[in-house]
């Protein structure tokens, strides 16, 4: 049966409130270290936090994200207790190597890098990596349940008390060790919030199985390493500068990249409501489903030529003396991150259809394609260009992904394939 538009439209005001509540929580914590720190501090902390979202990503292995495969199958059946019961186990069993990682890499990472403050900072973040994955399980499970007020309000909780401890743990302290602190203060809360509204909204656990265990691992490999490319192919120039250039290269670059960072997001909070849906009418009514992809999609598109074309005329049009001091030369790499912006809010939409009906695999191809040509390119750019160099190359290597991945979906809608684990 073919989803309600009304469901539509109220997961979506979900979905978009749910995002809006990072969104402010990571824009204000960044707006205050642009104000509090000078730009080779907010170097430091941007390189720092690209590595730590690569770590935590490391760790969550992707059964979160596999999970969803399932949930949105078993959301209405009593199923649904048992696959949860299984991904919570799995997740149990990571905990050991999730924090005796970072123990063991972080001296070494710090010597490589040529950073001592790195190893400190890394040990700090331990306890918030050890509790991201299960954090995420929460906000997953009521994404792919059609959920979404759930998932906004432990992203309320989440983002939340990390901009007003992070704030404070700073403002007391001057020292990154307490806002990490604060960090996994922050997601211990969230975490009992989760279980909290897990218990009331969707029950208890069932009862984990082999056979899930299994279909979990086999699925959260390629969604595993697709997640980790998507993460890594947004993060690969702030390495980059912070390895060929220096921390306040990594500082006026960090400023533009982190301000574009969740413009995507728009589209993400998008598909969060409306791909279960067109995941499951994939298989009841692919034509409808076809229809309604290339309509999402065209919507999108002109909501993004909208915001891009704003954003360079307002980077253009903004007095470079309004700017905090020593981030008049972030303009450039700004305007030249816009293409990225839209190229990638098209590539999450096609790509989150692609993974909701079991083509991970294909994403994660497109993705490696795509991180290569901007290693490629970032090679090339960085020495001669700079910042505005890396940014460009961003841009430039989304392209192919999004056309791929639009490519792929338009061939798996117009041939249909079985339910994705409707055997299992």
């Amino acid at each position: 049966m073919q989803t309600s538009k009304l469901k539509i439209a109220s997961e979506t005001f979900w979905a978009f409130a749910s995002k809006g509540a990072a969104m402010v929580g990571t824009y204000g914590l960044m707006a205050f270290f642009v104000l509090r720190m000078d730009v080779e501090s907010f170097g430091r902390w941007t390189f720092f936090t690209s590595i730590l979202t690569l770590l935590a990503l490391c760790f969550e292995l992707g059964l979160n994200n596999a999970l969803q495969r399932w949930v949105v199958i078993h959301r209405d059946g009593p199923a649904l207790g048992d696959w949860m019961a299984s991904a919570w186990r799995l997740r149990l069993w990571l905990l050991l190597p999730t924090i005796g990682a970072p123990l063991a890499l972080a001296a070494p990472l710090a010597a490589w890098t040529g950073r001592p403050w790195l190893a400190g900072w890394m040990l700090a973040a331990v306890p918030w990596v050890a509790l991201y994955g299960f954090v995420d399980f929460h906000k997953s499970v009521f994404e792919a349940a059609h959920r979404l007020r759930l998932t906004c309000a432990v992203n309320l909780v989440d983002f939340g008390l990390r901009l007003a401890l992070g704030v404070t743990a700073y403002l007391v302290t001057g020292s990154i060790l307490a806002v990490m602190a604060a960090y996994a203060v922050a997601a211990a809360v969230a975490l009992l919030t989760g279980r909290a509204l897990r218990l009331r909204h969707l029950g208890p656990m069932g009862v984990p199985s082999a056979a899930n265990n299994a279909a979990l691992l086999r699925y959260a490999v390629p969604v595993f390493l697709m997640s980790m490319a998507g993460h890594f192919s947004t993060e690969i120039d702030t390495l980059m500068i912070g390895l060929l250039l220096d921390d306040h290269a990594t500082g006026v670059f960090g400023l533009p990249k982190q301000l574009v960072a969740y413009l995507p997001h728009v589209s993400m909070a998008f598909s969060m409501g409306v791909v279960p849906a067109l995941a499951r009418d994939a298989v009841t009514n692919p034509a409808a489903a076809l229809r309604r992809f290339r309509r999402f999609l065209a919507l999108l598109a002109l909501l993004y030529a909208l915001l891009v074309g704003g954003g360079t005329a307002g980077a253009l049009w903004i007095p470079r003396e309004w700017l905090p001091a020593g981030y008049a030369g972030s303009v450039g790499p700004f305007i030249a991150l816009l293409p990225y912006v839209f190229f990638t809010a098209l590539g999450l939409y096609t790509g989150a259809l692609l993974s909701y009906c079991g083509h991970a695999a294909s994403r994660l191809l497109f993705l490696i394609l795509t991180i290569a040509l901007n290693i490629v390119l970032n090679l090339f750019w960085i020495p001669k260009y700079g910042v505005t160099g890396a940014a460009a190359s961003s841009s430039v290597a989304m392209l192919p992904y999004f056309l791929l991945n639009w490519r792929q979906c338009e061939r798996m809608l117009r041939s249909p394939a079985p339910a994705a684990g409707a055997t299992t």
